[in-house]
């Protein structure tokens, strides 16, 4: 598939949008879009264009607008517009368009697209960055000239001065214009001249200041009084009439009174009690200050010749200080300090009433209070606390349910660490030739039979067992089905109960009979663990150990999170599981890990994965049929098969796959499923509504195998999205009997991902399906069917019977003459085979039935496939329909005594015709005049992967001569083509009522 490219170029005469006088704000952006191969590009696009400085680091400008080019690519566009406008994008720093092209500080720093700023030059280009579609194309464009003309009134001048040597106003403020008067008046202010101002705001030069103060002072009057001389020599020779000294001062003096002048002196830091007194109103007693009890000053006292105070922060010799201070919202207290100096290690402490003393502190705990079994002897104030005595009889201290009592220990008192339950850890029920062993998982010790020079132990007969509901895991060795209370006394509570009284290794057949309905103990992630030395490989070849249900089918049911029912170990290739419904496992119904198993009559029902194989393993429903419903959760799996696994069914097997995302009915990967012996089995999905729900899927080496007398039937439901009945994802596919897709949504039968798919007989797509893709063959896969090959699905508009692609194939080489290829149901639009991107189709070896439905194509091939029909004969069906290729792809029909039209053009939606020659011609749908809205016409032309057609398409259209009217685009509501190919059109903006339509590609 060609990429689409993008070629653009520039105009080199701009064109401006101008109003009046004023400076333009936009230029014209010219262009051509091409893709790869410089085919013309005529779809409506997206360009985004945004302007930066040289060095591309600060944006300045960035819009994005629709464009629809010309048949030959050619597109015009405005660039530029005022702020706030629709057009501008939201990284668009909405500059002016004439400050983005102006010299200067265009933009500051700071902005995360211009974290710099930018200062232009005078002779600075912008750089234009245009994107189409989101990619952005290179290199950018550099902006010089033309679009500077957006910035003209920077350039103009006044006579020979710039705009920025002129007398302005670069605010809100209006200047008025001068009249001659005023226009005087500011020369002569300017310039000195006498000039006698008129009115109060008017301003006045030195010059005629000075004339009038002039004419106000007498230059030879002298002062008298504290100040001496002329009004241009004026001398302060007192103050208040005491004379000051001439001395000069020096720095830190201050003027002070001598006894006969002011003159300068030092400042003196002495301060004697009558300063104090007399300044600041303190008065020094006994060393001690009081104060007259102004608010303001330090210290201030109460009624009762208190000193108080506010805070004080006590300093150290140098540096750093306290703070004493209690809180400001606090009630108010007396603290009496006492009159004695402390000993060493003594506290202050306070007797309630604000008197403080100076005592011991006390060390220890003073008071304790505990519950039994601990008690307080000798006293509160030197407690010892202790834990109550024992007795011979009663050693150990036991909690009864409400308090620890003395009390015996016994062995129902040792319980496992293992919850919920934390059984007994010491069975009290070991007989003769049994010893305990302790189970790491239990963490509990369990009653096992004496092996002898470690050797494990083995049957010497065949063996019997029961598990009842009301049975209590004791040592059985054969007998009836009696419940635990009775004798024989042969009934175990729990599966795994039975399994740990039978031998280690097994040489003749062990049954284990479930005689009621079980439950999956509490706390138990595993149901049973098979893990018995067992080396048979089928029924008939024993030993064999069988669980199953006991004269009907019994039920296992599961509540635990996270749990598996049996799991079988890779030792144990002989076991066989009958007659038993299994429901409701969060994990896995049955794991096989490695074992061979036989199953009959099997229920899965609710399980997350109904049965895993592992390991090499092998599982074979036989003899009785078996269903799964796996409907438990999202991804879940009715049988999972891998590491080199092999699962067989020999008898009737239904898997309902549930209706959660992502589920399977039966996924292989690297495991193999088969039928055999002509059974059926049908993979069916009823729930509707989920996604992504598939079948069957064979991935990586995963084989699937359908023996020549056997049927698979798909019963998909047809609301899930995405859904697939048969996907083989670079596995392999191997049918000799018949494959039977009855319905589903997406896809029949999908080989994809290096796919080997072989069916050697018979496949039908039933014609209740409704598969939009009923066969997907891509990514160098391939499909080779040997027998008749139907597909009654009905095939919709732009969809295929067999679609294949990428470097795929599709090959139809029946073994016998009169098979039949057939595509019976279809509709418009619809092909019956498609080939794309180097694929290839091709019939062989004897003459075939072709049926094609009258409204399908025959076969659709681009970009380098090809089509051959390498046969004698083809009869019946439809064999004028079109067999449409491309330029790069091709058909032969050699051997072949009939004609086949094939036909060369792009326009494959049928019903439309070709427009125009070479790049730039186009496909118009001329059948399409249905009446509708705008919306409904954009959605129904793109379900044909087209367009609504253009002006310029209508235009083409009518250049040929051909006349068709009242058809309708975004922009034209009445074409009418009339002699010579006249166009006309009437425009019309409303699109809310209904119009006809025509499409375009």
């Amino acid at each position: 598939m060609k990429l689409p490219k993008y070629s653009t170029l520039i105009g080199l005469v701009m064109g401006f949008s101008m109003i009046a006088q004023a400076a333009p704000t936009s230029f014209v952006y010219e262009g051509l879009l091409q893709d790869s191969a410089g085919v013309p590009i005529a779809t409506t696009s997206t360009l985004t264009l945004a302007i930066y400085d040289p060095s591309l680091s600060c944006l300045l400008y960035e819009e994005s607008q629709s464009v629809l080019p010309s048949a030959d690519g050619s597109f015009s566009v405005l660039v530029g517009s005022t702020t706030g406008s629709a057009k501008r994008t939201g990284s668009d720093p909405s500059l002016t368009m004439d400050k983005i092209f102006s010299a200067g500080t265009v933009r500051g720093s700071g902005a995360g697209s211009c974290v710099s700023g930018y200062i232009a030059n005078i002779s600075d280009a912008r750089k234009l960055v245009i994107s189409v579609n989101g990619t952005p194309l290179s290199p950018a464009i550099d902006l010089t000239a033309a679009p500077f003309a957006i910035n003209a009134e920077q350039s103009e001048k006044v006579g020979a001065y710039d705009p920025s040597k002129l007398l302005r106003s670069d605010g809100a403020a209006t200047v008025a214009a001068l009249n001659d008067a005023k226009v005087t008046l500011l020369m002569n202010l300017l310039n000195g001249s006498l000039s006698t101002p008129a009115n109060g705001g008017d301003a006045a030069n030195k010059t005629y200041v000075d004339s009038q103060v002039g004419a106000k002072l007498d230059a030879s009057a002298s002062f008298g009084g504290d100040i001496s001389g002329t009004y241009s020599a004026i001398s302060v020779n007192k103050i208040k009439g005491y004379s000051v000294s001439g001395t000069a001062p020096t720095t830190n003096q201050v003027l002070k009174w001598d006894g006969t002048a002011w003159a300068p002196s030092s400042v003196s830091l002495s301060i004697n009690a009558s300063d104090v007194t007399t300044a600041l109103g303190f008065t020094p007693i006994n060393g001690q200050v009081t104060t007259t009890g102004e608010a303001n000053k330090i210290l201030s006292l109460d009624g009762s010749a208190h000193a108080t105070t506010y805070g004080v922060k006590i300093k150290g010799a140098t540096s750093g200080g306290v703070f004493l201070g209690t809180n400001a919202n606090g009630a108010a207290y007396n603290l009496i300090l006492p009159s004695t100096m402390p000993n060493s290690g003594q506290s202050l402490q306070a007797d309630g009433s604000g008197n403080l003393s100076w005592v011991n502190p006390t060390v220890g705990v003073t008071s304790v209070s505990v519950q039994p079994p601990l008690s307080v002897t000798n006293g509160s104030t030197t407690p010892e606390i202790s834990l109550v005595n024992g007795s011979n009889s009663d050693p150990f201290l036991k909690w009864n349910g409400s308090a620890w009592v003395n009390s015996k220990l016994n062995l129902m008192d040792l319980r496992s660490s293992v919850g919920p339950l934390y059984v007994q850890q010491f069975p009290t029920t070991c007989t003769s030739s049994e010893t305990l062993a302790w189970s790491s998982p239990s963490d509990k010790f369990d009653c096992v039979q004496i092996k002898l020079n470690n050797m494990a132990s083995v049957t010497t007969a065949v063996i019997t067992v029961y598990v009842r509901n009301d049975g209590n895991d004791i040592s059985c060795n054969g007998g009836t089905d009696n419940s635990a209370a009775g004798a024989p006394n042969c009934a175990f509570a729990t599966i795994q109960g039975a399994l740990k009284n039978i031998p280690d290794i097994i040489r003749h057949n062990v049954n284990v009979k479930i005689s009621t309905p079980l439950s999956n103990p509490v706390g138990s992630r595993v149901l049973a663990v098979i893990d018995k030395i067992i080396s048979a490989s089928d029924e008939d070849d024993g030993p064999m150990l069988t669980i199953e249900g006991h004269s009907a089918v019994q039920t296992i049911s599961n509540s635990e999170a996270n749990a598996s029912g049996f799991l079988i170990m890779k030792q144990s290739r002989g076991v066989k599981l009958s007659n038993l419904n299994i429901n409701n496992f969060t994990d896995t119904a049955i794991d096989n890990n490695g074992g061979v198993l036989m199953l009959e009559g099997i229920t899965l029902n609710n399980n997350r994965r109904g049965l895993a194989v592992s390991g090499g393993g092998m599982a074979m429903f036989m003899s009785l049929a078996s269903n799964i419903y796996n409907s438990s959760s999202f991804q879940s799996t009715g049988i999972s098969i891998g590491g080199g696994s092999r699962v067989s069914t020999s008898v009737g097997l239904y898997i309902d796959i549930g209706n959660y995302q992502d589920s399977r009915g039966i996924e292989a990967y690297e495991g193999e499923f088969s039928l055999e012996n002509g059974i059926t089995a049908t993979i069916a999905e009823t729930g509707g509504s989920s996604q992504n729900i598939t079948g069957i899927e064979i991935g990586n080496s995963g084989k699937l195998y359908v023996c020549n007398t056997c049927t698979l039937n798909f019963n998909m439901s047809n609301s899930n999205m995405y859904s697939t009945a048969l996907s083989v994802r670079g596995g392999a596919l191997s049918s000799q009997g018949n494959l039977n897709f009855n319905s589903g949504d997406s896809a029949g039968l999908v080989c994809d991902v290096g796919a080997s798919c072989q069916i050697y007989g018979p496949l039908i797509v039933n014609a209740v399906a409704s598969f939009n893709r009923p066969i997907v063959v891509r990514n160098q896969s391939h499909l080779v069917a040997y027998h008749n090959f139907n597909i009654n699905s009905a095939i919709g508009s732009n969809n295929a019977g067999v679609d294949v692609s990428n470097n795929s194939s599709f090959v139809f080489s029946p073994m016998s003459s009169g098979r039949t290829l057939g595509f019976t149901n279809g509709a418009t639009g619809g092909v019956a085979i498609r080939l794309k991107d180097s694929s290839s189709f091709s019939v062989e070896n004897f003459p075939i039935t072709l049926q094609i439905n009258a409204s399908l194509q025959i076969l659709s091939a681009k970009n380098g496939s090809h089509g051959t029909i390498n046969v004698s004969s083809v009869g019946g069906g439809m064999l004028t329909n079109d067999i449409v290729l491309d330029e790069s792809s091709s058909f032969k029909a050699q051997n072949y005594s009939a004609y086949f039209m094939a036909t060369k053009r792009a326009c494959e939606i049928v019903n439309t015709s070709s427009v125009g020659k070479g790049p730039s011609a186009f496909c118009m749908d001329v059948s399409n005049n249905t009446a509708t809205s705008y919306p409904l016409a954009l959605a129904n032309c793109a379900n044909k992967n087209m367009s609504l057609c253009s002006v310029a398409q209508y235009a083409a259209k009518c250049s040929e001569g051909t006349s068709f009217s009242t058809s309708w685009t975004k922009e034209v509501t009445d074409i009418t083509c009339s002699g010579g190919g006249t166009f006309n059109s009437t425009a019309n903006s409303s699109f809310s009522s209904n119009y006809n339509y025509r499409c375009c590609q």
